[in-house]
Formats: C-alpha cells, sequence, structure tokens
C-alpha cells in the first residue's frame, strides 16, 4: 500500500509543476501539439502510464467508421484492450466552459462515439487547464476539473479516473 501512496504523492508533485507552468504560459499561442507534447504526455507520464511504449499508448487511433473525423487524438492501452480514450484540444482557447455549448455538446458526442466504438472505459475531454470525464456507456459526466482552481481539492479524482490501474 505505501508504494501506492508514494506514486501518488509523486504524481502530484509532478502534475502541481505542470499546473504552474501552465498557469505561467501564453495560452493564446498554444495549440493543440503543444498541448499534447508539453502538458498532456508528461501528465499521463507522471500518472504511471508509459508514453513511449506503443503497447500503452497511440495517438490518432482509427475510432469510427464514416464521417469526417474518424480518429480519436489519443489511446492509453491496459493489458492490450482500449481503456481510456482522450479528446484533446489547444490551449489556446482557455477552458472549454468558454466556449460555445454548441461546440463542447459536439465535441463530448462525438468523444462518446468514438469512445463506444473503442469500448474503453473513459472517454476524456481535455485542454489540459480543463478536463471532463465520461462513462461513454451511458454517457455519465463523472468527474471534471479544472488545473488552474481545484487541482488541489480533486486529485483523488484524477487519480482514480487517469492514472494506470496497478
Amino acid at each position: 500500500m505505501e508504494a501506492i501512496s508514494q506514486s501518488k504523492e509523486n504524481a502530484k508533485e509532478q502534475i502541481d509543476v505542470l499546473c504552474k507552468r501552465c498557469q505561467e504560459t501564453r495560452w493564446t499561442s498554444t495549440r493543440e501539439k503543444d498541448t499534447i507534447t508539453k502538458l498532456i504526455h508528461p501528465m499521463l507520464k507522471a500518472l504511471g502510464w508509459n508514453i513511449l511504449d506503443l503497447n500503452e499508448m497511440q495517438e490518432e487511433v482509427f475510432a469510427q467508421p464514416g464521417g469526417k473525423d474518424r480518429h480519436i487524438d489519443l489511446v492509453l492501452y491496459l493489458q492490450g484492450k482500449p481503456y481510456i480514450g482522450m479528446e484533446i484540444k489547444g490551449l489556446s482557447k482557455g477552458p472549454i466552459n468558454q466556449e460555445s455549448k454548441e461546440a463542447v455538446q459536439y465535441w463530448i458526442q462525438n468523444l462518446l462515439e468514438k469512445s463506444r466504438y473503442l469500448n474503453v472505459k473513459y472517454a476524456v475531454l481535455t485542454r489540459f487547464i480543463e478536463t471532463l470525464i465520461f462513462d461513454p456507456k451511458s454517457s455519465k459526466k463523472l468527474a471534471s476539473f479544472n488545473y488552474l482552481y481545484e487541482y488541489d481539492e480533486k486529485f483523488d479524482d484524477l487519480w482514480e479516473y487517469l492514472s494506470k490501474p496497478r
């Protein structure tokens, strides 16, 4: 039990550094690719995922037959099966909740469809500063985080849903 507790504490410290980095970033110039490589990848690594192992993480995964947007940005695999599907938006436009309701609903619906196709346990929509986690089967929102304001109080939820199961 102590080893898990220690890695959870290490993850919290590493993600705290990312949150501070994010607070110091000029959001208007941070596009999706930079959001992924400089914030999402380090966060996932801190949460125990081997981001360099193709058996654990792949990007631009085919996730929906037909339609114009058929790939999901990132999939985390557990024991060879898709476990978490993520759609990542560029940080440049700020928190997700500042977008139009129509745009957010479209992104969520698209994410849920792709996640159901992949049969993942969790579906995630994120811009790093804000993350929404859904159960793709029921479409229920399980958790939401704003890393600038709620990070400390909601870290246990982040750990529960996004850390690599031990």
